[in-house]
Parts: structure tokens; C-alpha cells; sequence
């Protein structure tokens, strides 16, 4: 993974000088590329593994292994990568924010699972019962819990005297804009 996003950063830092648009399209392909071999590297495992191996629970247990070890080395393969874009980003803060972002997304995959787990073969009161549990959750997520969970992680901190003057400045100045918190 770090090889292949090395490659792709070769553009990238051929047009050090450019315009920070060309290089914000330069640098599109390679940060998507990252983010899908999150996806594509334990699949691509995975499968391999199930055509070595017969199918068997140790096969089961290895797949899995493989599976979980190919994610772990995408996300650490993705630290270079990370570290070029954002160069004041050490490895704790990397390893925190990528820690809130996949618990975040983990949560929501859940979330769908449970509620596919969940429901029932025949049709009846559950049946649009849990769907719409699972449109509250999804809703709560956007409503405001995640906001309460970036700030239980302190991912949120309150802004610094300086950007809380400029948003007071700016909305005072717009005449019609409230501002709760900045």
C-alpha cells in the first residue's frame, strides 16, 4: 500500500509549483485509490486464501486473519501517504483521527446490520418497526450525536479566542446569522 500510494504521489510532487487546484486534482486520484484498497486489499486476500485453502473452520479463522491483517496494513500503509499531504500530523494524532473516522463508519455498518439481522421472514408490525428504528439511529447520527461523539473522543474542541472574534465578527456583519457555537 505504501508503495502504490508512493507511485501515485509522483504527479503530485512533480507539480510542487502548480496552482493548488492542479495539484488538488493530481492528488483526487491517489487519496481515492486509498480509500477503496481499504475495501479492495482484505477481499483480494480473502479470496486468495479461499483458493489456496479448503473450506474449514481453521480456514474460516485464517481467512478472517488475513482479512483483518490486510485492513490493518492498508491503514498503516496509508500513514506515509497522510503524513506527505498533512506534514505536522504525527503518528498519535494520524492514529486518533483514524480511529474516530472507522469507528464512526464501523458504527453505521452496524447499525445496518443489526437492523438486517434483525428483521423478520414474514411480514407484520416488526417489519416496519425496524426500519424505521433504523432511520431514527441514521437520523440521531446526523442530528447531533456525532457531534456529542467527537467531543466525548475531544475530537471537538472549542474554537480559540482569535476564530470565535472572526465568526462574531462575520455573523454580526451578515445581520441575519446565529451562531450557537464556534
Amino acid at each position: 500500500m505504501m508503495f502504490m500510494n508512493w507511485v501515485g504521489l509522483i504527479p503530485w510532487h512533480r507539480a510542487a509549483g502548480a496552482h493548488w487546484t492542479e495539484r488538488a486534482r493530481l492528488l483526487w486520484p491517489v487519496r481515492f485509490t486509498a480509500r477503496f484498497c481499504f475495501i479492495l486489499m482484505p477481499i483480494m486476500f480473502m479470496e486468495l486464501h479461499w483458493m489456496i485453502s479448503p473450506s474449514s473452520l481453521q480456514s474460516f479463522i485464517a481467512w478472517f486473519a488475513y482479512a483483518l491483517a490486510a485492513f490493518l496494513g492498508t491503514i498503516f500503509g496509508c500513514y506515509p501517504l497522510d503524513r506527505t499531504i498533512y506534514p505536522a500530523l504525527n503518528f498519535n494524532t494520524w492514529a486518533f483521527l483514524k480511529m474516530a473516522v472507522w469507528s464512526i463508519g464501523l458504527g453505521m455498518w452496524l447499525l445496518l446490520g443489526v437492523a438486517i439481522f434483525l428483521m423478520p421472514a414474514d411480514p407484520g408490525w416488526k417489519m416496519f418497526a425496524i426500519p424505521a428504528g433504523y432511520m431514527l439511529g441514521q437520523g440521531l447520527l446526523l442530528w447531533g450525536i456525532m457531534l456529542r461523539y467527537f467531543r466525548l473522543l475531544k475530537f471537538l474542541r472549542p474554537a480559540g479566542p482569535r476564530l470565535a472574534q472572526i465568526v462574531a465578527d462575520r455573523s454580526a456583519r451578515l445581520g441575519n446569522v446565529t451562531v450557537r457555537a464556534t
